[in-house]
């Protein structure tokens, strides 16, 4: 990614930590800024960031397109590790400039 689509998504991530107050009550659970590293193992190849994360999902920005509907495999590295989910139905997906930002939803095997 050149520093340009860095510095782009740096501001997305920014941004998405100052939600207006009737934005933060709509979600059904905290949403957690982060800086976590991902990287979609399927059924595209991609890396980004993690830009929040709550219980049932979380926001990222990636240099590959990841269409509505998909279902994801990625793995977050960082701080303490490395964790892999291979079930995240993909909800919501925008074009960038330099790559894509959307929205993850953990499927829930009842």
């Amino acid at each position: 990614m050149s520093v340009a689509g860095e510095e782009t998504m740096h501001r997305v991530i920014m941004s998405s930590t100052e939600l207006p107050e009737e934005l933060r009550h709509r979600r059904s659970a905290r949403r957690l800024p982060s800086t976590v590293q991902v990287e979609v193992l399927g059924p595209r190849k991609g890396t980004g960031v993690v830009m929040n994360a709550s219980s049932g999902g979380m926001r990222i920005a990636v240099d590959c397109e990841l269409a509505r509907g998909e279902v994801c495999s990625v793995r977050l590295v960082g701080g303490t590790g490395v964790a892999l989910f291979d079930s995240l139905r993909v909800v919501w997906a925008h074009k960038l400039a330099d790559g894509w930002v959307a929205g993850l939803a953990r499927i829930r095997v009842d």
